[in-house]
């Protein structure tokens, strides 16, 4: 069981996300721990790079 949680909140991050996760799937990382993109309204496709990449995110919309 993982016993850590990395939050990373984003918002209009399409433009840098993809490197950051990206260098997370190749150190490693998701296998040590549970990894959360908080997606706060962005309208720029944020989320949905975070899901090809198949890291979790929570998308908060108004």
């Amino acid at each position: 069981m993982k016993k850590i949680l990395l939050m990373i909140p984003a918002y209009n991050e399409a433009e840098n996300i993809g490197a950051l996760l990206k260098q997370m799937k190749e150190a490693g990382l998701e296998t040590s721990m549970d990894i959360l993109v908080i997606d706060d309204c962005s309208r720029d496709g944020t989320s949905e790079i975070v899901k090809e990449f198949g890291f979790k995110v929570i998308r908060q919309v108004f």
